[in-house]
């Protein structure tokens, strides 16, 4: 197994445990994170009541926009999600986990 592969099981076994303390470093020490792996912490941060909540919630949206080439109704849309990802994670997360699988619109 790769460097690279034993970071991201690493970060996938942390993740399964559902401790922040576990999963922040683990992610940090990732080379690059898949948006439905961001969306995945997220979801936890959210759970937990993180205050790294919000900046990292911006930051994702930004890069969704980006990544997935959203429109700017889109983007506002994402962004209204993970500003209230906090009162119902879960059903939150499952709907920007749509947006992070849709296909790329033509540049």
């Amino acid at each position: 197994m790769t460097a690279q592969g034993s970071e991201y099981t690493a970060f996938r076994r942390a993740l399964g445990t559902r401790d922040l303390e576990l999963v922040m470093p683990a992610l940090a020490a990732l080379p690059n994170v898949e948006l439905l792996d961001v969306v995945e912490v997220l979801e936890l941060m959210a759970e937990r009541g993180d205050p790294r909540f919000d900046r990292s919630a911006a930051r994702f949206c930004a890069r969704l926009a980006t990544e997935r080439r959203l429109t700017v109704e889109e983007s506002r849309r994402a962004l209204a999600l993970a500003e209230v990802m906090p009162l119902a994670p879960q059903p939150i997360a499952d709907h920007l986990r749509l947006y992070c699988r849709r296909e790329l619109r033509p540049v």
